[in-house]
């Protein structure tokens, strides 16, 4: 378990996160003998959703994957009151049942081995499994015991508690994205991680502590200051499926052009120059008379700590958000253009959040 344990402490950003899923399932399948491991990740409505999963017998990693309640609801009310599923024959387990049509023949999978994972304040979390492929098999005490250890060693890392209803009253009279439950999540993670300081530091942004809700909305981006650059370092899915592209490593001028590139180079230059938040509400018309609103909240984090006034911004975690619901993919390139003159209602409002002290 030394290997999982060495990318937990290296885990601090998105970029170590994908080391640390594959050094976990690595070391249970070591651990069991399995012939697959995963890790899942429970979503809002009770659903758990892939995060990473690697089969001995296959290059590469698989993720994505989503186990919906309404078809599966017995085995997530087992796994979340039991902290386990073992099931030595999964195809007649009363637990695992529901997965032989869809999941266990094409996978040809036949035992499971699933771990509940709870965050520091014992909340479901996530969950770590192993699953046999081919035959049927028993899981011994130390198969359940190796496991154990492993949920334990990514559960201490999720730290983060969502904000009291105090700290919620603190921010919700003066902010303008108070109906938008992504934006106020967002908010209340960035005060909390900032503490007393001007701004958070970029290694106490952690995805094993991120909200999970945020991460399809997430972006997060590297600001070059000289000259002036924003380049993306990570994005979540909802904004990959809008731009129908990858973002990693382009800058901003890479991916858009004209007044819409120079409008949000201005966000971003924005958060730049005041080190604040910056909150912005868009609405673009498209050439075939629709439009898309958006909102968006920009939040400055620094590689050096300091009182106001001393941090510069290096990074910026933004969180995006469409209120109409699903609205358009840009696709770019776009079959409709995006005209640049047609951009209008843009506002944009430097934000004073309060510090905010995590609550044990």
């Amino acid at each position: 378990m030394q290997r999982s344990r060495e990318a937990a402490r290296r885990a601090v950003n998105l970029a170590g996160l994908q080391e640390l899923f594959e050094s976990v399932c690595r070391d249970a399948i070591e651990a069991t003998r399995a012939s697959r491991a995963s890790i899942w990740y429970f979503e809002a409505n009770g659903s758990i959703v892939c995060q990473y999963m690697y089969d001995r017998r296959k290059p590469g990693f698989e993720r994505g994957a989503t186990i919906g309640r309404e078809h599966h609801a017995e085995y997530l009310d087992t796994l979340v009151n039991d902290g386990i599923v073992a099931a030595e024959n999964a195809r007649n387990h009363p637990a695992t049942v529901c997965f032989i049509d869809e999941y266990f023949i094409p996978n040809d999978i036949h035992a499971l081995l699933d771990i509940l994972i709870l965050d520091a304040y014992g909340r479901p979390a996530a969950v770590l499994c192993c699953e046999q492929c081919v035959a049927p098999r028993p899981w011994s005490e130390r198969d359940i015991s190796a496991l154990h250890g492993l949920t334990a060693l990514i559960g201490s890392t999720l730290r983060y508690q969502g904000g009291s209803a105090a700290q919620r009253a603190l921010l919700t009279p003066s902010l303008p994205f108070t109906d938008q439950p992504l934006l106020m999540e967002a908010a209340l993670y960035w005060s909390a991680k900032r503490s007393s300081r001007q701004m958070p530091l970029v290694d106490d942004i952690s995805p094993l502590d991120l909200p999970r809700p945020l991460l399809p909305n997430l972006l997060l981006v590297d600001i070059e200051a000289s000259p002036f650059r924003v380049r993306y370092s990570a994005a979540g899915s909802e904004i990959r499926a809008r731009l129908g592209r990858d973002l990693i490593g382009y800058t901003v001028e890479d991916i858009m052009s004209g007044d819409y590139c120079s409008y949000l180079l201005s966000l971003y230059r924005s958060v730049f120059d005041s080190a604040q938040p910056v909150y912005s509400e868009s609405t673009f018309k498209w050439d075939d008379g629709g439009t898309s609103r958006t909102q968006r909240l920009l939040l400055p984090l620094s590689h050096q700590g300091g009182e106001a006034g001393q941090c510069r911004v290096d990074r910026v975690m933004a969180v995006q958000v469409w209120p109409d619901g699903a609205g358009r993919s840009i696709s770019l390139p776009s079959r409709m253009t995006l005209r640049p003159d047609l951009i209008d209602n843009c506002t944009i409002a430097s934000l004073t959040l309060p510090a905010l002290r995590r609550e044990l």
